[in-house]
């Protein structure tokens, strides 16, 4: 029994794809750190979510032709469908989170936990920038 799950194809697709899973929440992790480190980021869900979502739709695009899951056309269209309504939803986050760099509060992201001078909070403030564009 277990070596007739073994040989199937699609198990090792899966182990694949959860690993790939692991991967990219490390690097979301890595990348949402420098933030998070220093203040009690507010919005860390839905930029955690930004990052998951870049990095695993930049792997999907250069690998599209080898994911097993892919090949059906009505996936293809239900990812279709979904992308026009994530869309709208992330841009609205988007929107939100750039206003607020209008400010220039940090206060606005998040309490800090550490002491910001003026140039930790300018460096701060692009870096959360330069990560939701």
């Amino acid at each position: 029994m277990v070596k007739k799950i073994f040989q199937n194809e699609f198990f090792f697709y899966l182990i694949r794809e959860v690993l790939w899973l692991a991967i990219t929440a490390m690097l979301t992790y890595a990348v949402l750190w420098p933030v998070v480190s220093k203040i009690d980021y507010f919005y860390w869900r839905i930029n955690a979510f930004y990052v998951f979502l870049f990095i695993t739709y930049f792997r999907y695009s250069i690998t599209f032709r080898s994911l097993p899951f892919f090949k059906p056309a009505w996936i293809r269209f239900i990812l279709f469908t979904g992308n026009i309504v994530l869309f709208f939803f992330l841009a609205q986050h988007e929107q939100k989170l750039l206003s607020l760099m209008d400010n220039f509060y940090t206060e606005d992201f998040g309490f800090p936990k550490v002491i910001l001078f003026e140039a930790d909070k300018q460096k701060l403030l692009k870096y959360i920038y330069k990560e939701v564009t």
